[in-house]
Formats: C-alpha cells, structure tokens, sequence
C-alpha cells in the first residue's frame, strides 16, 4: 500500500550521496536499501545527518542484509528485511555440517533444494505408465515443496516463489519478528 514517491539511484562510490540524500522528501517515512554493509553504513548515516533518523524513517533491506556486520551498525537498528527463515536455514547448515564436517556454503541450500525436488518429481511418478517426473504440469505444483530454507514453488512463467520471513535489526542482532508462512 505504499507509494513510491522518489528514486535515487547511486554507485558505492558516489561521491555526491550525501548531498542526494539531503535533497530527499521531507515526508519520507521508509527507505528502501537494497545494500551490503558498506554502502548500508553509509546511507544510514547520511540519513540520521539529515534528520532522518531510524525513529522517523523505516530503513527496508535485503538478503544482504542477512549479515552480523550489518545487524550491528546503529543507524540501522529497527530496519527490516525479507529472508528465508533462519530456523529453518540453521536446522540445514547442522545437518549438513554433521555430515560432512564443514558449514555449507550459503547458496549449498539452493542446491539441496534442487536435488530433493527432483528426487521428489521421481518418487511422485514412480509406477506411473509413462512417467515424465518433470513436465511443466509437476514442476509448477501450486503447492510448491518443501526445502532447506522453508517452501518454494515454481509459477507457471518458471519464475520460482518463496514464503520468506520478516526479519528486524535489532541491539545488534537479526530477530524474527514474522515467521515466514509453512505453505502456499
């Protein structure tokens, strides 16, 4: 339901952001920063400088934000960002780590999902006369599936959906203040 009233585009180097920054709405209430640590610093900053303050402004991020550094930075506190559910990634990263003595990778959960679908397609078509385990029909299941970071589905354009959780920077950590829906 909100509106977008302004975009300011920047590069990391910009040397010109605060003064982009300053020249933002009076009236803004969020800001959306789709940004890594550094350049998430360095707006949040520029926005408490220009009486914009996490009080005032919500700041709204990204996976990016999904990062201890970032959950620490005091301009920051109380942004909220969208991400796969933690419990759900953590329970993984455990099992993965019991089986093969190391932490994954963090995309490794993306490619447990895609095995353990396709494994699933198989199993579901198994006696079938037939079987095409994945025609578009399966693979788009409204359903969706079940995986390391919570359920996902595939749209009819291919285009894959994820329940997500609401997550909130808060005195230095990333808190679920939404947990992300169990199915479609």
């Amino acid at each position: 339901g909100g509106i977008v009233k302004e975009i300011v585009r920047y590069t990391p180097s910009d040397p010109n952001l605060g003064t982009r920054i300053a020249a933002m709405s009076a009236d803004t209430n969020a800001v959306f920063i789709p940004a890594s640590e550094n350049d998430a610093r360095a707006i949040g900053n520029y926005l408490d400088q220009n009486n914009m303050s996490a009080s005032r402004v919500k700041r709204l991020g990204t996976g990016l934000w999904d990062n201890p550094q970032i959950a620490k930075i005091s301009t920051l506190q109380g942004g909220l960002f969208a991400n796969p559910s933690p419990q759900k990634y953590a329970f993984f990263k455990n099992k993965y780590k019991d089986a093969y003595g190391t932490e994954p990778a963090r995309i490794a959960s993306l490619a447990f999902d895609a095995t353990a679908l396709a494994a699933t397609l198989i199993q579901n078509s198994a006696g079938q006369r037939n079987p095409q385990p994945f025609a578009r029909k399966y693979i788009t299941d409204r359903n969706g599936y079940a995986g390391a970071d919570g359920v996902f589905r595939f749209a009819p354009s291919g285009i894959v959906q994820r329940k997500l959780s609401i997550l909130e920077l808060r005195n230095g950590s990333i808190i679920e203040v939404i947990p992300a829906s169990k199915q479609f």
